[in-house]
């Protein structure tokens, strides 16, 4: 008993290892045929076929060179009822064979390749008929062609689809991987654009598919025994006399393409630049460069690549150009247009009612899940008609209406804010604003909570918006002058702003008047519109370029281009590189009649600044009379000075209010200045116990002397001056002393 479970645990312990083992065998990636056994694929194929005119048959193979006949890789040849065919694709120890058959015996047209198989790597082979001619390609080079004059497919008993063998015995030796079947005539880009990876699945035409990717390689197979096919037809083949384990006859690894790779060589593409520009001046000189990766290129007309020459006339060039990979082949043009070079340079952007220009979904993506944005234009309306998108990406099409609108409809201008969600946005209007032919300046706001609008920096109105944010997943693109909606937009644009803030007032009017010469903090969008020629012939200026820094550049669509209708025109709305803002205010200056005053003695207080300021405080419209005719005190006044771009700055400042009798009280609230003798002759010593400005006034207040001292004694003669009284005033910034002098 003990050696029974001892044996029974030793068997458990194999088992597992050997299950541990095939499962981590390579998978099979081709399958492996000896001369014997062969795929028998049915008859479905042949069906397909009959009637048609066009055919392309690929496979991978691998003949070990050990057989001297002719070798079936895959075909419908069959002697059932005679040697007959639709097609046959094979190898010899020499070359490679296609044949295309009208399905009676002895009815083929066949091409032989000018080159030998391989036997120490896979060639890819590809036979086409197209309906009139024959291909034979090896490894993606035309090796053999054909003409073929049937004009179709004709079925007939017995024609099943064998891959590795057929009823005459033509059984192929070696490795096949990757077999497809075409009922379209594949061309020589297709076939070298996917020979050297698998197609998943299904495409247009594909037939049958045969990828090979099973069993273990070199494994025990004996349940492998059919053939997948990924077209979506499911027309899978039986394998007939493999042995299914080992080296041959069964599945193998590695194949002639890595199992699941599915990346094809990519698409040629060529890139065209023009310097300085595709838009010259006559007699000047372009360059046209064309830059692409793994490709050969000709011009029409004939110029050498990147070298300046002069156009005579506007005309299109075009680029034709091959890849050297798959040999597809594509074609780009550069359209050069020779300008007049004459007139007015373009400040403004017309539109016609029909056209726009779609500045992508770049602003759409940066705005989603932001609560703030500002929206400026400046705007002439041509007319008064209803819902015409300035600026927006609202659309009605699919649920994900919009982030944000500003349109003129009628004689009012409205700027709509959405979360994305149909029928889910509120708008702030500023009604009766819109003026036909008269440029404005038109400014939207939305701080997260509140909508406001502005004309002309002018504030016309207020709303409360309560959306969260936003909308993250529209994908709408921003348009200028139409939308998807067809809200036409009649009239000329200027200076369009797209923000990622909420701008105030003080910043809207500061910069209104004057370009943002490049980018700033927030600002997503900024264009100019300062391009092409006023009115003048522009039909390659159909970029509308952004001087944000982000490169969200806009395309014109349907613009005429010609004259003054759809079209560069000028003046816009501010002067073209006009880049001066206006100034913000400076700092206050306050002053008063006297800084300490007596109770009910009026006190006027001036405020100045520049530029041009009124000034809102406690004390009113500066310059102000105050007075004070209750108790003594200081009061503090808060100055605000508000400039011509409703920018403010402000200040403060102090009156003092004391009870006084006569100017012997007064002088005793500050101690900054002694006079001796008092009275004099008209010379006498003053002491400072700080620095001021003394001035010395007579009796009629006009100024005698006046002067900046420091703190010090100083002698001051006045004895040119008549007798009779005279005050002397000390001023030391808000403190003001003064003092009664006789001269006798």
């Amino acid at each position: 008993m003990k050696k029974l479970l001892l044996s029974l645990k030793t068997l458990l312990l194999c088992g597992a290892f050997c299950i541990n083992n095939q499962a981590h065998a390579q998978a099979g990636a081709t399958l492996n045929f000896n001369g014997t056994d062969y795929v028998n694929c049915l008859n479905t194929i042949s069906s397909f076929l009959n009637g048609t005119n066009k055919i392309t048959v690929e496979a991978l193979v691998k003949p070990d060179g050990s057989a001297s006949n002719l070798q079936h890789i895959v075909g419908n040849y069959s002697t059932n009822g005679g040697s007959r065919m639709q097609f046959l694709l094979r190898a010899s120890p020499s070359a490679y064979e296609f044949n295309i058959g009208n399905s009676t015996l002895g009815g083929w047209v066949g091409i032989t390749s000018t080159v030998a198989p391989s036997i120490t790597s896979f060639d890819h082979v590809a036979g086409v008929w197209d309906g009139t001619v024959a291909t034979l390609y090896v490894n993606g080079v035309v090796s053999g062609t054909a003409s073929v004059t049937y004009s179709s497919f004709i079925n007939f008993t017995g024609s099943n689809v064998f891959i590795g063998g057929n009823s005459l015995g033509e059984n192929f030796s070696g490795q096949i991987d990757e077999v497809r079947i075409w009922n379209v005539a594949r061309t020589k880009c297709n076939i070298n654009t996917y020979k050297n990876c698998e197609i998943h699945s299904t495409a247009p035409g594909l037939l049958a598919n045969y990828h090979f990717n099973q069993g273990i390689a070199g494994g025990t197979n004996t349940g492998v025994n059919f053939l997948f096919d990924a077209s979506g037809y499911n027309i899978n083949g039986s394998l007939i006399g493999f042995n299914l384990s080992g080296a041959t006859s069964n599945w193998v690894a590695p194949g002639g393409v890595i199992s699941g790779f599915i990346s094809p060589l990519p698409s040629p593409t060529m890139a065209i630049t023009a310097n300085p520009s595709f838009s010259i001046c006559p007699s000047n000189t372009i360059a046209l460069t064309a830059t692409g990766t793994n490709v050969t290129y000709t011009w029409t007309p004939l110029i050498t690549n990147g070298v300046p020459f002069s156009p005579v006339n506007s005309g299109v060039y075009e680029c034709s150009f091959t890849n050297t990979l798959t040999t597809c082949t594509g074609t780009a043009y550069a359209n050069v247009y020779v300008s007049t070079c004459s007139g007015t340079p373009g400040s403004a952007l017309n539109f016609n009612g029909t056209d726009g220009v779609d500045l992508g979904s770049a602003i759409t993506s940066s705005l989603g899940g932001t609560n703030k944005l500002t929206v400026e234009a400046w705007v002439n309306p041509s007319s008064t008609a209803v819902n015409q998108n300035i600026v927006g990406n609202y659309r009605t099409i699919g649920p994900d209406n919009m982030q944000f609108l500003l349109r003129q409809s009628g004689s009012n201008y409205e700027f709509w804010i959405g979360n994305g969600a149909v029928g889910s946005y509120s708008s702030v209007i500023a009604p009766v604003s819109a003026t036909v032919n008269v440029w404005q300046h038109v400014a939207a706001t939305w701080n997260g909570s509140v909508a406001t609008f502005y004309i002309n920096g002018v504030l016309k109105s207020t709303t409360t918006i309560g959306l969260a944010a936003l909308s993250s997943t529209i994908t709408n693109p921003v348009v200028l002058g139409t939308n998807a909606a067809g809200q036409n937009f009649n009239g000329s644009l200027d200076e369009v702003r797209i923000w990622k803030s909420a701008r105030t007032r003080c910043e809207i009017n500061t910069f209104k008047d004057c370009e943002i010469p490049t980018g700033a903090t927030n600002l997503l969008a900024n264009y100019h519109f300062n391009q092409g020629f006023a009115g003048a012939q522009n039909p390659t200026v159909t970029v509308l370029n952004d001087a944000s820094g982000n490169n969200i550049n806009g395309t014109l669509n349907t613009f005429s281009l010609t004259n003054n209708i759809s079209n560069w025109i000028a003046p816009g709305g501010v002067t073209n590189g006009f880049t001066t803002p206006l100034p913000a205010p400076s700092s206050l200056s306050v002053s008063s009649t006297n800084s300490v005053a007596c109770i009910n003695n009026a006190q006027t207080i001036t405020a100045a600044g520049t530029p041009t300021i009124s000034f809102v405080g406690v004390c009113g419209i500066c310059s102000s009379v105050i007075t004070n005719t209750t108790a003594p005190g200081a009061t503090t006044f808060t100055i605000i000075g508000t400039a011509a771009n409703t920018c403010t700055t402000s200040v403060n400042f102090t009156q003092t209010f004391v009870l006084c009798t006569s100017i012997e009280e007064l002088e005793s609230v500050y101690n900054m200045i002694a006079v001796f003798p008092n009275p004099n002759n008209g010379q006498f010593t003053v002491n400072l116990n700080t620095n001021v400005t003394l001035s010395i006034y007579n009796s009629i207040g006009q100024t005698v002397s006046t002067e900046k001292l420091e703190s010090g004694n100083y002698i001051i003669n006045l004895n040119h001056l008549s007798k009779g009284m005279y005050m002397i005033e000390a001023v030391s910034g808000n403190q003001r002393q003064l003092k009664k002098l006789i001269v006798e």
